[in-house]
């Protein structure tokens, strides 16, 4: 009788043990969904707001401004690539210094850049000198410990490098790398919209410019003629002129 009452209590302190652990599992569950929703809002009032720039540098800064406090990180940056596709300069930068992104980056000395470049993602938790970066002593200066990092693709080709910085160490979960992995998608379709935009506007103005000559040449003699400097009209010359 003893040893069944034994029995039953252990029985009823694991049963509260693991409701208690599954009340855990859920209010954790339920922080990480309104997390996530905070997230996603705020992706989403970021993205309103790319389809209104207007300048490509307008949605390149409002990209990594959002990017470090969506992701509350230390700083965020976008890095594109030169015209040799050799090198990668600070297109725009959110929280660090003016000297870290005043360098530009050599694709044969950084080895981590030129892998996101073939198309490859970087995440470190905590970033070290055999980390192959080609200043690793800036990093170091600027506090930065972990870093995401993902390839730019703009027509199914890698334009740059966005990435997101925190001054801890392991700070970017899985969840975080994947998140950060949508908003990258999102900024390169948002900035290839831009640039299709933009080259229709300069195509158009190119092309009124081009036509204005001929065009002013054309209503110039249409002018003459219906002034009748060059004989009478009859009415049908004048409507088929006008």
């Amino acid at each position: 009788f003893v040893g069944a009452l034994f029995t039953t209590a252990f029985l009823i302190t694991s049963i509260k043990l693991s409701i208690r652990s599954k009340g855990r599992d859920l209010i954790r569950i339920s922080r990480e969904l309104d997390g996530s929703n905070v997230k996603l809002n705020a992706l989403y009032d970021m993205l309103k707001k790319m389809n209104q720039c207007t300048r490509l540098q307008d949605l390149l800064d409002l990209a990594t401004a959002n990017a470090a406090k969506i992701m509350g990180a230390k700083g965020s940056s976008i890095k594109l690539l030169d015209e040799s596709r050799k090198r990668l300069t600070f297109a725009s930068a959110s929280g660090l210094s003016q000297d870290y992104v005043t360098k530009e980056v050599d694709l044969d000395k950084s080895l981590i850049n030129r892998k996101i470049i073939e198309g490859s993602y970087f995440a470190s938790g905590r970033i070290e000198e055999e980390d192959y970066y080609q200043y690793p002593e800036d990093i170091r200066r600027e506090g930065i410990s972990s870093i995401v990092s993902f390839p730019l693709r703009v027509e199914k080709m890698v334009i740059g490098v966005f990435s997101v910085y925190s001054g801890k160490t392991y700070y970017f979960q899985d969840s975080d790398i994947e998140f950060f992995s949508l908003m990258g998608d999102l900024t390169a379709l948002a900035i290839e919209t831009l640039r299709s935009q933009l080259n229709k506007s300069w195509f158009v103005n190119r092309a009124a410019h081009e036509l204005k000559s001929p065009f002013s040449a054309v209503h110039g003699l249409l002018g003459v003629m219906r002034n009748e400097y060059l004989g009478p009209l009859n009415e049908k010359q004048k409507d088929t002129l006008a």
